[in-house]
């Protein structure tokens, strides 16, 4: 018997097996059902600096630094058609806030507050069937909990395309430009840039992950709350994202975090001189999840 002929075989095949890499479904929003339990932990920091000049003299100079820390329990009382919460509750077990030097607490430790979206697509907290104060329904709001904005998320950073590790993609800056025109609308399609990038896949805690993150740049931003005889001289939106997303289960994200840079020179010419403005907001978050069933 020869042996050389299969011998060649192998060779010719061995590159092709050599190069073949599994691929992934990632997806970046997971669906939920009822009766749905998660531990979740929260930091949110955010940040703002506005100075004011009129030719040159800083006229006025304001700062703010606001840290939003939670942990607590979820659970999941109803979905959409879209599987995705709307109406959950909410239980406490920490949840503090912090403006410059002064921390308290948003509500005690036990506390269960309902969160629901209603028919007209508000979302409406309460505790013991009472509506929350203003305050609290805003720090409660940056949570997520019900997040309306889920699908558009999945939209603009995910890929319908299987993806293997190291591979990157494209940030679907249609859907991008759709959603931004909705606070600037003078932005152009060519203003929006940005990809994603599955990093690696590796197992924790007994289960395949994917640790995957991107990033998004909007240039010659304009926020349309800006008054119309302010001309922007700079306008740029930064944003960056990570997470690690289950392979082979729903129960996801275990763990996602981000940040987002604006920054704003805007300026207008009176008889008084020119006025120039700069602003800069940052946030910072990274949340933890911890699934029960």
């Amino acid at each position: 018997m020869n042996p050389f002929p299969a011998v060649l075989l192998v060779l010719l095949t061995l590159p092709g097996i050599l190069t073949a890499q599994k691929t992934y479904d990632v997806r970046l929003t997971y669906p939920r059902h009822a009766g749905q339990e998660f531990g979740l932990t929260s930091r949110i920091t955010r940040s703002q600096n506005i100075t004011i000049s009129v030719n040159d003299v800083v006229v006025k100079e304001d700062s703010a630094t606001t840290r939003i820390d939670f942990d607590g329990m979820i659970k999941i009382n109803q979905v959409n058609a879209d599987a995705q919460p709307s109406n959950a509750d909410i239980r406490i077990q920490s949840f503090l806030v912090t403006i410059g030097d002064t921390e308290e607490d948003v509500f005690p430790a036990g506390t269960i507050i309902n969160v629901q979206e209603l028919a007209d697509g508000r979302i409406y907290y309460s505790v013991g069937g009472e509506p929350v104060k203003a305050n609290a329904e805003a720090l409660l709001a940056s949570l997520n909990i019900i997040d309306k904005e889920a699908k558009t998320t999945e939209a603009i950073f995910g890929t319908a395309k299987p993806v293997a590790a190291g591979e990157t993609w494209s940030i679907n800056t249609d859907e991008a430009l759709k959603s931004a025109a909705r606070s600037a609308s003078n932005i152009a399609l060519e203003d929006i840039s940005g990809e994603m990038t599955l990093h690696d896949v590796e197992r924790r805690d007994g289960q395949k992950v994917m640790k995957v993150t991107g990033s998004m740049t909007i240039k010659n931003l304009r926020p349309d709350e800006l008054p119309p005889e302010m001309s922007i001289e700079h306008g740029t939106l930064r944003l960056k994202a990570s997470g690690i997303l289950p392979v082979d289960s729903d129960n996801g994200p275990l763990e996602q975090s981000g940040s987002m840079t604006l920054k704003l020179t805007a300026s207008h010419e009176n008889e008084q001189g020119v006025l120039l403005m700069t602003s800069d907001m940052i946030e910072d978050r990274r949340e933890v999840f911890t699934f029960t069933h």
